[in-house]
């Protein structure tokens, strides 16, 4: 007996065989070969499970699309090495988790963009060292907090001009030395007071002169030993004595001159 009707199923032909003991008709082994022009087929059924042994070499050919549907797991093992080429466009869905282990080196290389989304949480450890180079800007923003933590020292290099702002406070501390080495000019504004507590000895030197300013009250030094102090009313108080020695003559000048 055929095992495929007749006439409607002329065109075919193939071995059908039972699942015994107790298989129904749905319970089946099947090759079927279609011949009808137009719609040739091979179709294999297996009723459970289908084994494939290659000895040697393997090669499939698709000349259109070619879907697979894997129920549960799928397994695969390559002893050797592996080349994966995709013509155009490649998607990857992924329902829950993903582990990519890569025993040595790894190299990714992208022609044009690159775009990463992470929903929730990212981590990256570095065993030793890591470097990264960009060729053109940079954009980094965080929307809350940001911390850096480093164990040795810490190198910044900036080939041209650098510009901080802070919307808030800015805190720094060092816990030894701190050197600060401008190559020509140092300008600072501060909108409102400024304090400067020093817990031992306070050095201001400059080249030429260094100028103390308030309003139209000054205090001028130069470096060939000039003191020049100017202002609207001057007082000098000691809760001492006051010494003034000059080795040349001193001269006071004044409306009045009043000594007690």
């Amino acid at each position: 007996m055929p095992p495929y009707g007749l006439p409607a199923n002329m065109t075919q032909s193939g071995i059908k065989s039972r699942s015994t003991k107790g298989g129904s008709g749905d319970n089946f082994n099947e090759i079927r070969f279609e011949d009808k022009k137009g719609n040739e087929q091979l179709y294999v059924h297996a009723e459970k499970n289908q084994d494939n042994i290659v000895e040697n070499n393997e090669t499939t050919s698709v000349g259109n699309d070619r879907t697979e549907n894997v129920g549960h797991d799928e397994t695969i093992t390559i002893a050797n090495d592996r080349t994966e080429s995709v013509g155009n466009n490649e998607s990857i869905t992924i329902g829950v988790n993903r582990t990519e282990t890569v025993g040595s080196n790894e190299s990714v290389s992208i022609g044009s963009n690159r775009s990463v989304n992470i929903g929730s949480n990212k981590s990256e450890t570095v065993g030793v060292n890591k470097a990264e180079t960009i060729g053109a800007a940079k954009a980094l923003t965080i929307g809350a907090g940001y911390q850096v933590s480093v164990g040795a020292g810490m190198n910044e290099t900036v080939g041209a001009s650098k510009s901080m702002q802070i919307a808030s406070s800015l805190s720094e501390t060092v816990g030894s030395d701190r050197a600060v080495s401008v190559g020509k000019n140092q300008a600072t504004t501060i909108g409102d007071s400024d304090t400067l507590t020093v817990g031992k000895n306070l050095v201001i030197e400059a080249g030429d002169s260094v100028t103390i300013k308030t309003g139209k009250a000054s205090i001028t030094m130069k470096k060939d030993g000039t003191i020049a102090i100017q202002g609207k009313d001057i007082t000098v108080k000691g809760s001492g004595g006051v010494d003034v020695k000059a080795s040349k003559n001193v001269v006071i000048k004044g409306k009045k001159v009043l000594q007690n």
